[in-house]
């Protein structure tokens, strides 16, 4: 199966728009520089995949999967500039070279009753994505990196696809008793440090850090006709996920 990825106003416009997370400008693609001529283009990706699954009674459910996509000319936003300046608040979109990633997916929806005889009010769940990305750096990227290589640095001629998570984890209890009239879960979710924006030359790559959280949620109905609600939720449990995402620079 093959898919399009098409271009947004924001990429394919001549706007310059204030970005708080980088604290940097973006640049519309249409703004040309010495490495780009300003001309964008939907990518084609490719979607083969394997999956087996097992369905079960009262939606239960187990699967996995693995998965392989191609990339024809993904768009990627970098900072703009020539190898060996000074680094400059102002990012851009652009064309690179062709990518893939593949990967593994792990689901699962399961009573507890096959452990705890009896205890089908209490479920689990989870997804587990593990991902590896390869992109083929264009040859003005590679060698801007190549200029500014430090000693002891070795530069490849490729690396991670911006905007990939290289994990994803989702898992979750929850616990239902139709005759108490009350539902609880907790609820756990992480994803891996995330490539957001390409360094040239001596600029830095941008990385989302690491995200973590932990939430509980408790809903209570009351009255005859269960017309009363009470729900009790708690987010970001984890101290270090109050900020969702914290952006660091990378070599």
């Amino acid at each position: 199966m093959q898919t399009i990825a098409r271009l947004t106003f924001k990429e394919l416009s001549f706007a310059r728009i204030p970005d708080p997370i980088s604290n940097g400008i973006f640049n519309g693609s249409l703004f040309t520089y010495a490495a780009w001529d300003g001309k964008l283009t939907e990518t084609r990706i490719g979607n083969p995949e394997v999956r087996w699954e097992m369905f079960m009674e009262r939606d239960q459910m187990v699967s996995m999967s693995g998965f392989y996509k191609s990339f024809e000319r993904p768009v990627r936003s970098s900072w703009c500039g020539s190898p060996g300046s000074r680094p400059v608040r102002s990012i851009s979109p652009g064309i690179i070279g062709d990518g893939y990633l593949y990967g593994l997916e792990f689901e699962l929806r399961k009573d507890t009753g096959f452990l705890f005889p009896g205890c089908n009010n209490l479920r689990v769940s989870g997804n587990v994505i593990l991902v590896e990305s390869v992109i083929q750096m264009t040859e003005t990227e590679y060698h801007s990196r190549k200029t500014c290589e430090k000693s002891g640095e070795v530069i490849v001629k490729t690396r991670r696809m911006a905007g990939q998570e290289p994990r994803v984890v989702n898992a979750g209890i929850h616990y239902s008793h139709y005759e108490a009239e009350m539902e609880a879960a907790l609820f756990f979710n992480t994803k891996g440090p995330t490539l957001s924006i390409v360094g040239v030359g001596l600029y830095h790559g941008i990385y989302v850090e690491t995200f973590r959280s932990l939430n509980f949620s408790l809903n209570k109905e009351f009255g005859e006709d269960r017309n009363t609600v009470v729900d009790f939720r708690v987010s970001n449990i984890f101290t270090a996920a109050s900020v969702p995402e914290r952006l660091s620079t990378w070599d």
